[in-house]
């Protein structure tokens, strides 16, 4: 058995990793308590105030006071501060807040339920809510952190992401028909060549990667994901969150495509009768 204070501490992980999980559509294997809300998960501000902050109040029967949120960046964080308002109440209202919680795992089963409770509690703390959006938007949770230089070495040492920048590469070189030596992990998307006149990387690329590491990223980590290191990192963090007899099976897979040789892009007949000059015609000796 786990002294009362431990058992506290993880009921209200669990419920936190829970809400955290259905709100930003991540399956909960894939949040890691050092996990940065705004820049990891990718939770908005909406999220926050008028989701998860309000169902962890009433939930945990606590209030945490705005300016404290605004200091929680991570996981971490938030599990601990969490605890520490829910520790401070009394034996017998932590009781009954345990028991009310049984019905609250059978929302998160149903997810629809929990879907409908959402929408209306999402209008019943909408004034507070606005406030403390307003509150958090100017804190330090939501100010743009500086891009730290990670050294290459570090990326370099971790094979889930050394899996993920092959797998991306090779899709890479077969669609903008270039090879991966004159690509680096800092180019940004929606520019050259990734971007041309009528042409952009978009579902296709996500399709094709997903479908070779076997992964779901969601549609929020795709959108703050600018540059291939950080698309690379995503995709690694699911990878990892894999178990270990499913990855051996994708890596199985992937060692037999070689992705981590050059792919070479294929040489497709031209799209109408009058671009015949752009195959290479045979030179017959003369």
């Amino acid at each position: 058995m786990l002294p009362d204070d431990d058992q506290a501490s993880a009921m209200v992980q669990d419920l936190a990793l829970s809400s955290l999980s259905l709100i930003v559509s991540q399956p909960i294997e894939v949040i890691s308590l050092d996990d940065h809300l705004v820049q990891t998960i990718c939770a908005t501000a909406d999220d926050l105030c008028f989701e998860f902050i309000p169902f962890i109040h009433e939930a945990l029967a606590i209030g945490v006071p705005v300016a404290e949120w605004a200091q929680a960046g991570t996981v971490r964080q938030v599990c601990a501060l969490l605890a520490s308002y829910y520790g401070r109440k009394p034996a017998h209202e932590r009781q009954a807040v345990e028991t009310r919680l049984a019905e609250v795992r059978q929302r998160f089963a149903q997810r629809s339920s929990c879907q409908r409770w959402r929408q209306r509690r999402r209008l019943s703390w909408q004034r507070d809510a606005r406030a403390m959006r307003r509150v958090l938007r100017s804190g330090a949770l939501f100010k743009p952190m500086p891009e730290a230089a990670v050294p290459a070495a570090i990326d370099e040492a971790d094979p889930a992401f050394v899996l993920a920048r092959d797998v991306v590469f090779w899709v890479l070189e077969g669609m903008v028909r270039q090879p991966r030596s004159i690509m680096t992990l800092d180019d940004r998307f929606g520019e050259p060549p990734y971007v041309e006149a009528d042409y952009e990387i978009g579902e296709s690329f996500v399709d094709e990667v997903e479908g070779l590491l076997q992964v779901n990223v969601s549609a929020r980590e795709w959108s703050n994901a600018h540059t291939t290191r950080a698309i690379c990192k995503a995709l690694a963090r699911h990878y990892r969150a894999k178990p270990a007899q499913e990855r051996a099976v994708v890596e199985a897979n992937l060692n037999a495509l070689k992705v981590d040789r050059y792919n070479a892009p294929p040489v497709l007949p031209p799209a109408k009768w009058w671009h015949f000059w752009q195959w290479e015609i045979p030179r017959w000796p003369i």
